[in-house]
């Protein structure tokens, strides 16, 4: 998929997107792109009635020997709780959402730190690290922006646990 492509997917996702009546978006959608084989996107919301926020951010750039096509090398999927704000109560956001600490509470959180590297499970706080075979019924490098958003707010709106409505299990 080139950044063209990209973008058309995202915004055919985002016209069927129904935000719940306590949702924010904190920073909007950004698609930073480098070259047309090479961006990153950043897409923050935040749930005023607890203070959580959905974090989504992915970086795609260039599958080697093939030409103008990109892949999604890095992703960060976070929901959990705010616990930076400024004097007026406000998050402290940068470019890239919420200012937060590694130790910080997870609700959940799937990510992988640096290209090449598969995507691992935080659930319940910031560790232990889930690697894919201690994930049972949930494919992490599989899982896009759309499911992950639609999960969270599933969870929110009907009280049903995360590792529910996403279908996991930890073994």
């Amino acid at each position: 998929m080139d950044y063209l492509a990209f973008t058309r997917w995202v915004a055919s996702k985002q016209s069927t997107l129904v935000l719940p009546v306590d949702c924010a978006v904190l920073v909007p959608d950004t698609c930073r792109p480098r070259t047309s084989v090479l961006w990153d996107f950043i897409w923050v919301f935040h749930f005023t009635s607890d203070n959580r926020y959905l974090r989504i951010w992915e970086y795609h750039d260039k599958v080697a020997g093939l030409i103008g096509e990109s892949r999604r090398l890095q992703i960060v999927y976070h929901f959990g709780l705010l616990n930076k704000f400024d004097n007026a109560g406000k998050p402290e956001v940068d470019e890239m959402g919420p200012l937060y600490d590694s130790a910080d509470p997870v609700d959940i959180r799937i990510d992988n730190s640096s290209p090449g590297r598969t995507p691992h499970l935080h659930f319940g706080g910031p560790n232990p690290h889930y690697q894919q075979r201690q994930v049972n019924g949930l494919d992490l490098n599989a899982l896009d922006m759309f499911s992950f958003i639609a999960a969270i707010f599933k969870h929110r709106e009907k009280a049903v646990p995360i590792e529910k409505v996403l279908k996991f299990r930890l073994i």
